[in-house]
């Protein structure tokens, strides 16, 4: 290279070098806007004043627009000295903040509820309709005319043509038995006529015994000749579920031939958990009793059954059961509860009830798995709807609506839950062909008056701004001694959690998020059972292994293989609370409901996490605590990368990674 070349190079190197600096400063967005807001060159600048923070994470603060580092939420704006502004416990909201939040409002009334139970079951026989076809005296069978299981007989249609021997013999009896009563009565001995004629009617009654009908007899009787077979009738008319006849074979009096069910009726045996049990139990109007064996028997009072002395039930049509089944798709079969079990399943801790079922067409057949929907009537109660309650500790809060843009949050007293306002379910559904989802709302004790309007949807963003934190603390007297940090704390605090320390200067440190997860995590202890019945897990590597499999796929917003992961830590586990902690994860592919598994995954997170607290010494793998403050609940990862089993894809990197206690 020439002297004259190199002289160029170096003149331009300085310019290629910052030309490059300034293009991988632009291309980050952060150092971008710093660059273009400090030469007033930025289409958009940052007002005076003001700053950006997200709605779940307070603690982020940041002078421009852009994404929370720690959820992915968009920035709101909000002015300084904001969080002070309120006194009174009134909280005005912008309406950009509304919008963004999607915030709904809903006055409280009364409310016609019912509460519905979602369960599956087993098809079976109805017991009130099996009919059993023996041999009713002993002998041959020379003609079958039901040859196979599974064909459909009426009342009366012929079964077998039966050779008896013994049959023969009592026709003879029969027959001798008739001419000593004609010549006894040309004799005229009253005693004697008495004789034969008791003697002919117990010849008779036999042969009625065997299956001969009064024509047949009165047919021998006249022609006085004998008939050597004998024709079995069915008893009732069904389809033939077992047949235990052959053409040839020889059969004892007793001898079981055919098993015969009406499948016009059905029967649907269901469980249902012990807390739905007294919602079954409500007196509601219109009760009567009916038997449970025989449906046609009603009073409608407390009696017994005429036809079997059972004790009637109480029973009412209002109840509602909607049967559908993977066979029928977009079939709904009605059923009425016609009895409930008076003992518990220890094992499942559910109650079994039977649904009486019609199936004119005998679509529905026995062993076939079906989904049942109870509804149950609960009456007419002041509610609200589900996502109107906010949950704080063991406070319940709601946010009024004083005028528009202006909230007051205020503390309720919750009742029955998890109930449904039919009347507006069938409104607001009953154009669509798929099945409906249930509207579920909280019946309110006290709290709120009739008519007061509060909001139903986007309150959880809405309660989180930190200004509502501040006017509920005010509300509810945090600065009281007796009030403890849980009690103020709607939603959850968003600050990242800390550990609790002694009284001494770190405390300091900590802010009112470490005091205020202390308050809940005392709380939830208090919830706990006092004693946790733990052995030492020798395939606790196993166990973990499953529930890491487990917390993946509620990440991933599946529930698919839950119920086989706990059948595996079940099977593993020698632990009595762990075993009963993964029950109700067993039967997660019955519920069908990821926010339900998501609840009893909780509980099993807490159980295991309570033994790794305990035996951590001896784990060689240390699992880590993984913690999430939107929902204030714990579980354990493998791996340092937030996976978030109990909001999936909506928040999958919400949460921060806790030490364990020392």
């Amino acid at each position: 290279m020439t002297m004259k070349n190199k002289s160029l190079v170096n003149k331009l190197r300085m310019p290629i070098a910052a030309i490059a600096i300034l293009a991988v400063v632009f291309a980050i967005p952060a150092s971008r806007h710093a660059i273009l807001d400090f030469f007033q060159l930025g289409g958009e600048t940052t007002e005076v004043g003001v700053y950006y923070t997200c709605p779940m994470h307070p603690e982020i603060r940041l002078p421009q627009m852009g994404d929370c580092p720690i959820c992915g939420m968009s920035l709101v704006e909000k002015s300084i000295g904001e969080d002070e502004e309120e006194q009174t416990g009134v909280v005005s909201v912008t309406t950009r903040q509304i919008q963004l939040s999607g915030v709904t409002v809903e006055p409280v009334a009364p409310r016609k509820l019912v509460r519905e139970i979602d369960t599956y079951g087993t098809i079976d026989y109805d017991e009130t309709r099996l009919g059993v076809v023996s041999a009713w005296v002993g002998g041959r069978i020379d003609d079958l005319y039901v040859d196979f299981t599974g064909v459909t007989v009426n009342k009366g249609h012929p079964l077998v043509h039966l050779y008896s021997p013994d049959l023969i013999s009592t026709e003879k009896e029969f027959l001798l038995a008739k001419e000593n009563l004609s010549r006894v009565e040309r004799s005229g001995l009253h005693d004697a006529i008495s004789s034969a004629r008791e003697l002919v009617n117990a010849s008779k009654q036999r042969l009625l015994w065997w299956g001969l009908s009064e024509a047949q007899i009165d047919k021998i009787a006249r022609n006085g000749k004998i008939e050597d077979h004998i024709t079995i009738y069915a008893p009732q008319g069904g389809t033939v579920t077992h047949k235990e006849a052959y053409e040839g074979m020889y059969v004892k009096e007793g001898d079981e031939l055919f098993h015969i069910a009406d499948l016009s009726k059905v029967w649907l045996f269901a469980d249902i958990y012990e807390e739905d049990i007294p919602f079954l139990y409500q007196d509601r109007p219109d009760d009567f009793y009916e038997c449970p064996m025989h449906p046609e028997v009603t009073s409608d009072s407390p009696s017994m059954c005429p036809k079997c002395g059972m004790d009637l039930i109480r029973t009412n049509k209002s109840i509602q059961a909607e049967i559908t089944a993977r066979a029928f798709p977009g079939e709904v079969f009605k059923g009425t509860i016609s009895f409930t079990d008076p003992f518990l399943n220890p094992e499942t801790r559910t109650v079994r009830v039977r649904v009486n079922i019609d199936n004119p067409e005998l679509k529905l057949k026995p062993d076939m798995y079906a989904r049942v929907q109870i509804k149950l009537p609960v009456g007419e109660l002041l509610a609200v709807p589900e996502n109107a309650v906010l949950h704080s500790g063991k406070r319940k809060i709601v946010l009024v609506e004083e005028e528009p843009g202006k909230f007051r949050p205020q503390p309720v007293e919750l009742g029955r839950m998890w109930v449904n306002d039919i009347e507006r379910e069938e409104s607001e559904h009953k154009t669509l062909v798929f099945k409906r989802e249930a509207i579920r709302y909280h019946e309110i004790i006290a709290g709120l008056n009739e008519g007061e309007r509060v909001v139903t949807s986007g309150n959880f963003l809405l309660g989180s701004e930190s200004k509502l934190q501040g006017a509920l603390a005010k509300m509810l007297g945090v600065s009281d001694a007796n009030a403890t940090p849980a009690d103020a704390h709607i939603g959850h605090s968003h600050a990242k959690p800390v550990a609790v320390q002694k009284e001494d200067k770190k405390e300091k440190h900590q802010g009112h998020a470490g005091r205020e997860q202390a308050g809940d995590k005392k709380e939830k202890a208090e919830e706990r059972p006092s004693k946790l019945e733990f052995v030492e897990e020798k395939a606790f590597a196993a166990i973990i292994d499953a529930y890491y499999d487990m917390a993946d796929k509620l990440a991933g917003d599946k529930y698919e293989g839950i119920s086989a992961l706990a059948d595996s830590i079940n099977a593993k586990a020698s632990s009595p609370s762990i075993k009963k902690a993964v029950e109700p994860l067993r039967h997660a592919h019955h519920k069908k409901d990821i926010e339900k598994i998501r609840v009893d995954f909780e509980g099993l997170s807490d159980m295991l996490i309570a033994y790794v607290q305990k035996h951590k010494a001896g784990i060689k793998d240390l699992p880590l605590k993984a913690y999430c403050p939107m929902k204030d609940a714990s579980w354990l990862q493998k791996s340092k990368d937030i996976a978030n089993p109990y909001y999936g894809s909506a928040m999958y990197k919400c949460g921060v990674i806790q030490a364990w206690e020392k």
